[in-house]
């Protein structure tokens, strides 16, 4: 794999509220090479009857190997997309792949959402979504103040810096994280992927030290089965402050990625990134109704990107 050098502007929004090779290549060099038969001139042979016979100039033909037409590669052939209407949201979805959604109050009253949207042939190829992630800290200082008081301290997260690239490096320690705390299914849900070099991380120039808007991709190899995948993910880190314990944290909202095998981000890797814009969760909304109508939360869809990643990754 080899990384070509871009410069890719980051085009991020947040929505608030209620609708949250060209050459010829041969074998061995040959099919390039003429070969030329060389000219004899006269020469005496026997005839038949043991005498001998002497053309006048006989001159073997001089014949030149043809160079065999170039084999042309297949094209290869990318996905087809459909509509998927659920239950707590709707999105653009390639045509075949699974659907799993899942909603849980987060103890407020307040609902997030679960989803992953996978390939039945190859489950590493994916997209997903979770509205809502915390706590993740800015250092341990303010981490230790909290994590006594977590029902599982180790899986407390420190983000160094706070962007999605650092969320994508400690992808494993997101999902044990989550299958601690009672999120085993969804941890399932999620690619295993292990970043193997990271290719592009950009955060918005809307980012603030309160709302840091990013997005990520990278190469990643994906629960050990020998694949090159193309890893993308963007999110919102929102701040927060806990006065009783008198720290800093924050919540990741819009989690959303992508997981793509090399055959598939050839073809699809900004299609399917893009289908983050096509995002709609009216069935999510009707559950936190009055929720919003009391105006003590705010529920953020993801994070709409706009990335040119069709050069980035070879």
């Amino acid at each position: 794999m080899k990384k070509k050098l871009l410069t890719l502007g980051m085009i991020v929004t947040m929505v608030i509220g209620l609708c949250a090779c060209g050459g010829k290549e041969t074998a061995g060099g040959l099919g390039s090479l003429d070969i030329e038969q060389q000219e004899t001139g006269k020469d005496t042979v026997p005839d038949l009857n043991g005498g001998t016979n002497t053309p006048t100039n006989q001159t073997q033909n001089t014949e030149t190997q043809q160079t065999p037409p170039p084999v042309e590669e297949p094209v290869p052939v990318g996905l087809s997309y459909e509509q998927y209407q659920g239950k707590y949201f709707s999105m653009m979805k390639p045509v075949g792949w699974d659907v799993w959604e899942y909603a849980f109050d987060d103890g407020t009253g307040n609902y997030r959402l679960m989803m992953s949207i996978r390939d039945p042939e190859n489950t590493n190829n994916c997209i997903f979504l979770m509205t809502g992630l915390e706590p993740y800290f800015a250092n341990e200082t303010e981490m230790n103040k909290m994590a006594p008081w977590l029902p599982n301290p180790d899986t407390a997260i420190v983000l160094d810096p706070l962007n999605a690239e650092s969320m994508a490096l400690q992808f494993g320690t997101i999902r044990s994280a989550l299958s601690k705390n009672g999120f085993q299914t969804t941890a399932n849900h999620l690619p295993d992927w292990t970043i193997t070099q990271s290719v592009l991380s950009n955060v918005s120039e809307e980012s603030t030290d309160s709302m840091i808007l990013s997005e990520f991709l990278g190469e990643a190899t994906v629960g050990g089965d020998g694949k090159s995948y193309a890893a993308y993910f963007s999110n919102l880190l929102a701040k927060q402050y806990h006065a009783y314990l008198r720290c800093t944290y924050y919540i990741s909202y819009a989690n959303f990625g992508v997981c793509l095998e090399e055959d598939l981000w050839e073809t699809d890797l900004d299609n399917v990134v893009s289908l983050a814009n096509t995002y709609e969760q009216s069935g999510l909304n009707a559950l936190n109704s009055s929720f919003q109508e009391n105006e003590e939360s705010t529920v953020y869809l993801p994070v709409n990107p706009s990335i040119d990643a069709s050069g980035a990754l070879e």
